[in-house]
């Protein structure tokens, strides 16, 4: 059954004890999905592999530096570190995000 009907909004995710769980077991360098403004689904779709949720190379952001490499969060061979803070959802779910951000200054440090 679904949450909405034509006219109503969609109920928005409200992350579970157990999805929290899982956030603290993300490792540092790891994507650290509904945190990262790439990431497509606004949930954290643990179903989806990282390299199926990122939405960046999708985005073609021209102009941006490796606008057309692949994260290395969702990608093991690539380098390049494209994590961007999803604040209102770092916010929103009482989450600190320094440990991805210290992470991608460490990876993006030989850049």
């Amino acid at each position: 059954m679904s949450n909405e009907t034509e006219d109503q909004m969609p109920i928005p995710f409200v992350p579970s004890p157990a999805d929290f769980e899982k956030v603290e077991a993300l490792a540092n360098n790891s994507c650290p999905r509904r945190y990262c403004w790439h990431w497509r689904p606004t949930n954290f779709a643990w179903e989806i592999s990282p390299e199926n949720g990122c939405g960046f190379l999708k985005a073609k952001l021209r102009g941006w530096k490796n606008w057309d490499k692949p994260c290395c969060r969702s990608h093991d061979a690539a380098s390049s570190d494209h994590y961007e803070t999803q604040d209102d959802l770092l916010k929103a779910d009482g989450v600190d995000a320094t440990r991805w951000v210290n992470s991608a200054r460490k990876r993006n440090a030989g850049d």
